[in-house]
């Protein structure tokens, strides 16, 4: 999934505006930072996490408590316990929930940049890769096989990219002006390639990364110019040397 296939702000003013009134009659709420209590669920709601949503530039929220223990609490079972009485801390910070809402921030425009410190958090917080691109997904996988089975191989492959990046930008940048244009091309697209990959995995941080260039310019051995300019004006003066004689034996016959 790349940028322009996630719609990070659904809810637009120009939307919001054209939606039922029982929609937006708590649109205050739509920012706080509290439990969310149905009987005996409790999930938090952080919408720190993503302000991209609002239209607000992201950037690295405050931890927030996700309590295991209330993931285990089901009504299966003989159950006989009184959910006000459990949940209290949370009901009460419910009904205290307009005190803690999330302030607008700077509004978002174009690309969040790798060098970003919110990219930097949230790759080394992250999981990013869920299922591995070599294998199937199917119904008989445990649960631990829809993640990605070890972080080593990633790390190898982003580590061989940046050695092969770092490696190809220094030869170009002491490469000589007389390498041969398809020796110079051959390394200028391994450094590009080993770029990408960094790039598309989001591992772009790891370097100093910079906008994209155009592609380079041929490079040409201006001595080899040149030389060739010297042998065609050569040719071209014994050309016409040739064609004059030839003229004045016409003549003398």
């Amino acid at each position: 999934m790349v940028e322009l296939q996630f719609v990070w702000q659904p809810y637009t003013p120009s939307v919001v505006q054209h939606l039922s009134p029982i929609c937006v009659q708590d649109q205050a709420e739509w920012t706080v930072i509290a439990p969310l209590i149905c009987f005996e669920m409790v999930e938090w709601h952080f919408p720190n996490r993503c302000t991209r949503q609002f239209g607000w530039q992201q950037m690295i929220p405050e931890m927030g408590n996700t309590c295991t223990r209330l993931h285990g609490i089901s009504r299966k079972g003989d159950w006989s316990g009184n959910y006000e009485t459990m949940h209290q801390e949370s009901i009460a910070k419910w009904e205290n929930r307009m005190s803690n809402i999330v302030e607008p921030g700077l509004p978002f425009c174009g690309l969040t940049n790798f060098e970003d410190e919110y990219f930097e958090w949230y790759n080394a917080i992250t999981r990013r890769i869920i299922t591995p691109l070599s294998q199937t997904v199917n119904d008989d996988y445990e649960d631990h096989h829809y993640y990605y089975p070890t972080a080593a191989d990633f790390q190898i492959l982003t580590q061989t990219s940046m050695v092969t990046y770092n490696t190809t930008q220094e030869m170009i940048s002491n490469m000589p002006d007389d390498i041969p244009l398809a020796q110079y091309a051959m390394i200028e697209k391994m450094r590009n390639m080993s770029l990408n990959s960094l790039v598309n995995t989001g591992q772009g941080h790891l370097i100093n990364y910079q906008e994209p260039r155009p592609p380079s310019p041929p490079r040409y051995d201006f001595r080899h110019l040149a030389h060739r300019q010297q042998v065609m004006t050569q040719e071209s003066e014994e050309a016409e040397s040739s064609q004059r004689t030839r003229k004045k034996g016409k003549k003398h016959n």
